[in-house]
């Protein structure tokens, strides 16, 4: 298998999760590292082996349990902007739960949907919870390379994924370049930028056998991570002018939640480090959360 080099290493394919030191150790100086090992020795001890993200947001995509908050919010946008016949593209579209809300939002069934997801455990629940949808297509992929043609979709969103990223450039290039007319992204937008890494041990999270005592290395640096980035609101529009230099962009803040529906997910779901909410911000242990919409048009 040939080798990718240092940055495809990097950023491939949604590295919400980064190990450094493990059987698949990184190296600046010296990578023997195949594509297939980094991928499956990092992904199966974050989402791909999360089974209660999975089963939550599976239940929510049939209708067994209420709508997400920001799924019932991002329907809202994706209302203002559909016109009938539109093909809609969900990027990190998880076990397919923002389709319901899509149904709902449009108070309509026959939707051109197509979600892509990169975990094998979500894309197969995804497929599962709307085998009986004709509209509804899957694709396997990463947001590094979406596996989508140019242009390809009229409406494309992006919701809780950009956070969880080392970096937004190839993304939001990736996002524009499969798009006609509108990308709707939801994400942490500050008036700074913020890396933010939440370093994971076997206390808490519970796909991993790294203890808190060894959760760095001798040189500081976690052994399992999770980013949880604030983009800065100039760095986020310079970078969607380097692709879309005519686009016209809107940042709104996302005020559209139910504190007591996040609160009890918190309390129930079963979730590892879920959200929660304080004093009307969400909040993920320490860190408030800038949530914002952005609305892209091309």
């Amino acid at each position: 298998m040939k080798k990718p080099p240092l940055r495809q290493l990097i950023l491939y394919p949604f590295l919400s999760l980064c190990i450094v030191d493990s059987p698949y150790t990184v190296c600046v100086t010296q990578i023997r590292i195949e594509e297939k090992m980094l991928v499956d020795g990092m992904m199966d001890e974050n989402y791909s082996s999360h089974t209660s993200l999975a089963d939550l947001h599976y239940a929510r995509a049939i209708g067994e349990i209420p709508e997400m908050e920001s799924s019932k919010a991002m329907a809202t946008f994706i209302a203002k902007e559909y016109s009938p016949g539109d093909s809609i593209a969900d990027i990190g579209c998880s076990s397919g739960h923002y389709l319901r809300s899509i149904k709902n939002a449009l108070a309509k069934d026959e939707i051109d949907y197509t979600g892509v997801e990169f975990h094998e455990l979500l894309f197969s629940r995804a497929k599962s919870a709307w085998k009986n949808d004709k509209n509804a297509n899957f694709r396997q992929g990463s947001i590094f390379d979406i596996p989508a043609k140019d242009k390809e979709f009229d409406i494309t969103f992006c919701s809780n994924l950009l956070m969880h990223v080392p970096t937004i450039v190839k993304p939001i290039e990736e996002l524009i370049r499969i798009t006609k007319r509108v990308v709707l992204i939801r994400t942490y937008i500050g008036t700074k930028s913020f890396k933010i890494q939440e370093v994971k041990n076997n206390s808490f999270w519970p796909n991993t056998e790294i203890r808190p005592e060894n959760e760095f290395d001798d040189e500081g640096n976690p052994k399992l991570f999770e980013y949880e980035n604030i983009w800065g609101r100039e760095y986020f529009e310079s970078t969607v002018n380097r692709y879309a230099p005519n686009s016209k962009i809107e940042f709104t803040v996302d005020d559209m939640w139910d504190a007591s529906a996040i609160d009890e997910t918190a309390e129930t779901g079963n979730l590892p480090n879920a959200t929660k909410t304080l004093n009307g911000w969400q909040i993920f242990d320490y860190v408030l959360l800038p949530y914002h919409f952005v609305v892209i048009r091309l």
